[in-house]
């Protein structure tokens, strides 16, 4: 009897593990557009706008002593926020 038990014990947990394991997660694909803040990039944007729904705007670095230079890409986020594409941006 103990047999038979065991035996429906370990099916019942195999059986609800490919159930588990057999499911695929379904989820929207991001698609990020990557800007440096220069004229081509702009283009690149404005053009290719329908394909992306994220941008990565990339315009800082850093100088010699560690501080961050840069200027935000207001131009390409503006774009990017009337075409709605990233959601929403602070300006």
């Amino acid at each position: 009897m103990k047999k038979h038990v065991w035996l429906v014990a370990v099916l019942a947990v195999m059986l609800s593990m490919t159930a588990f394991t057999g499911a695929e997660a379904k989820g929207s694909n991001i698609v990020l557009g990557y800007t440096t803040g220069d004229g081509a990039s702009y283009h690149s944007l404005t053009s290719y706008h329908s394909y992306l729904n994220a941008i990565a705007p990339d315009t800082y670095a850093f100088d010699q002593k560690g501080n961050i230079i840069g200027e935000t890409p207001k131009k390409q986020l503006s774009y990017a926020k009337n075409k709605n594409v990233g959601g929403h941006f602070q300006l």
